[in-house]
């Protein structure tokens, strides 16, 4: 297939629409009607994109109409279009009442505990009346939600083994060391460091499959050549996991900065011959910040700077 290159501006917004439309609704009838526009009104919608864009979006036939690769990415633009929009008219539509935002940040869930309340109040003091939605979730599915639009942020682990797509920007924020949470009794109770091999028959707080964490400690575990624990109890909370060694008396590996400005009720030794991981902040190269974005991302590096010039647990 030989894709033509031509100028965006040849590009009418509304045939953008009739995209989305018929991805969402399923079937051109269905789009049309839900558009108030007649089938074959849409269906010229879609030609004169196709002749601008110089390739075929749509394969039609009995069955009804699929997206082509080159659709796909239309299709995908159109969403992001949509959400844009949505987000200047609640934006508008805040300032009339004196508010700032909204602000749809995601963050991995170790952050939300230490990193992100701090990097929020300063934020908060800056502005008299925001509108902040945090969204925790796991990479990839944070990862999609930034590339659909539905976050401006992603607040997680940076600089993974990876590369990420060039539509992405990363900032790296801190160095996030890995740390052994050990029960009150246990035997190495109190020393500085500990390796895996020393802790590999006990009983475990493990994450479940689906984050980077995950990813990492298995890694850790690999290289180590410690095996997977075999008696443990698997949770994505993070307040679970620290239950769980404070009530159960079992193992867990946390971060620093899951416990930046807390002290919790279990000995932290450091994770002998564990490389720290990078966090940072991760949005899209081609869309400019919001000014409440932008000040978020200035309010995460001061937070960032302060919780780890005063904690002992960072490095």
């Amino acid at each position: 297939m030989t894709i033509k290159t031509h100028s965006t501006q040849r590009i009418d917004p509304r045939h953008l629409r009739a995209v989305h439309a018929i991805v969402e609704h399923g079937s051109f009838n269905r789009a049309a009607s839900a558009l108030g526009l007649s089938q074959p009104a849409l269906s010229k919608s879609v030609v004169l994109l196709e002749h601008a864009l110089g390739v075929r979006l749509f394969d039609r036939d009995r069955r009804g109409a699929r997206l082509t690769d080159a659709g796909r990415i239309i299709a995908r633009c159109a969403q992001n279009s949509d959400e844009i929009l949505r987000q200047a008219c609640d934006e508008i539509s805040g300032m009339a009442d004196g508010l700032t935002g909204p602000l749809r940040i995601g963050a991995t869930p170790s952050l939300l505990l230490g990193l992100l309340p701090q990097a929020i109040a300063s934020l908060s003091a800056k502005h008299a009346s925001v509108r902040i939605s945090l969204i925790e979730g796991y990479d990839a599915s944070l990862q999609s939600a930034l590339h659909s639009g539905e976050i401006e942020m992603l607040v997680g682990q940076v600089e993974s083994l990876v590369p990420i797509s060039r539509d992405f920007v990363e900032r790296r924020l801190l160095l996030d060391d890995f740390l052994v949470a050990l029960p009150h009794g246990h035997a190495l109770y109190g020393q500085e460091k500990v390796c895996l091999q020393e802790i590999a028959e006990d009983a475990w707080v493990l994450p479940t499959v689906g984050s980077s964490f995950f990813d990492r400690l298995q890694s850790l575990f690999s290289a180590s050549g410690t095996p997977w624990p075999r008696n443990f109890i698997a949770t994505n909370s993070v307040n679970l996991q620290e239950r769980f060694v404070e009530q159960t008396g079992r193992t867990c590996i946390v971060t620093a900065t899951q416990l930046l400005g807390r002290n919790p009720a279990f000995h932290l030794a450091r994770l002998d011959g564990a490389p720290p991981r990078a966090i940072g902040a991760r949005y899209r190269r081609n869309l400019v910040l919001s000014p409440m974005a932008s000040d978020f991302l200035e309010c995460l590096a001061d937070a960032a700077r302060l919780l780890r010039k005063h904690s002992p647990l960072m490095a």
